[in-house]
């Protein structure tokens, strides 16, 4: 599925932000105390070893005993903590948590929470002490999650190393051209689709009489020097564009600056330029060409390239060039 290894780099990159944003959370605001832990050894009530008809477990549902210990009978003891280092460091030493992990022992159906530091049985934490839970049990589950967005994202580091979206394709086009000739492609590639799509003619929006006459590269008449300088861009880039060919958009017909073929959706998609959106007029024009875009399933972000422009804020080429390498190439 062409396509594919976009959508892949896509989802690295969440997982990527993910783990940044999780690491991050959990070494600002450092120093959070241990909430009470010197008052919780004071509370070693039932320290793990519950009474009246007990069974101590590794989970709450009473399910994996592997990490189970010493066993009463009756109440179900969570021994679960995430340790395993991320991105070479253990996230357990993060200073925004207290130290330590949570037990969780159900006594009749009543839960008891442990902070277990030193030892596996732990200190048992008062009711009233309703912040240390949350911390040490929110705290094993950001590392969990953490450990596995980084597996995830190293999964799809190894599996983009071997592949490429256009493998198929090449098998034709890497061809010689005599061979090519005596061979029909399974289907038709990508770059006969998009030459098909080129060669179509259309009839675009007319220019005023009184209109300046501002000449591309390419030898192409567009309306602001920004139009020139993006159309240019393309041209030298041997990125295949039409200029204001009209699009129907649930009966309103639009010009967008540019139109291209997308190789990754297959389809065309639309930049729009806005040069003057400090004029009042020009903006609400603005929002609603866009509103009009998205009400017929044409979003920013996936077929819909915006840029934008005041007198204080120019096209910005970086910008520019950023956008061409992520939807065009």
């Amino acid at each position: 599925m062409y396509g594919l290894k976009q959508m892949l780099l896509q989802e690295k990159n969440y997982l990527d932000n993910l783990v940044s944003r999780l690491n991050e959370t959990m070494n600002v605001n450092a120093g959070v105390p241990a909430a009470n832990a010197e008052g919780n050894k004071a509370s070693k009530k039932g320290s793990g070893i519950v009474r009246d008809g007990a069974t101590i477990s590794g989970t709450e549902n009473g399910g994996n005993k592997k990490n189970s210990g010493a066993t009463k009978s009756g109440a179900v003891i969570d021994d679960t903590g995430v340790a395993g280092k991320v991105r070479g460091k253990k996230a357990t030493e993060c200073n925004v948590f207290p130290e330590g992990r949570l037990r969780i022992s159900m006594d009749h159906g009543v839960a008891r929470y442990y902070h277990c530091v030193d030892d596996r049985l732990g200190y048992y934490i008062p009711k009233k002490n309703k912040q240390l839970p949350r911390q040490l049990a929110q705290k094993a589950y950001n590392d969990s999650v953490i450990k596995v967005a980084v597996a995830r994202s190293r999964l799809i580091d190894r599996f983009l190393k071997g592949y490429c979206d256009d493998e198929i394709e090449r098998q034709y086009e890497e061809l010689h051209p005599e061979r090519r000739a005596l061979i029909t492609p399974v289907a038709p590639t990508l770059s006969q689709m998009e030459a098909l799509w080129y060669e179509e003619s259309y009839v675009g929006k007319a220019f005023k009489e009184d209109a300046p006459v501002i000449l591309t590269e390419k030898g192409e008449r567009v309306r602001s020097k920004s139009e020139k300088i993006l159309a240019d861009f393309f041209y030298r880039n041997n990125i295949l564009y039409k200029y204001e060919k009209p699009l129907n958009l649930g009966g309103l017909v639009v010009y967008p600056d540019f139109t291209f073929f997308s190789r990754k959706l297959k389809k065309e998609i639309y930049w729009e330029h806005e040069g003057m959106m400090d004029k009042q007029d020009y903006a609400r024009a603005a929002v609603k060409k866009i509103n009009s875009y998205q009400m017929n399933g044409i979003y920013p972000g996936e077929r819909l390239i915006m840029t934008f422009e005041t007198e204080q804020d120019v096209l910005n080429s970086k910008i520019v060039s950023e956008l061409v390498e992520r939807y065009l190439r």
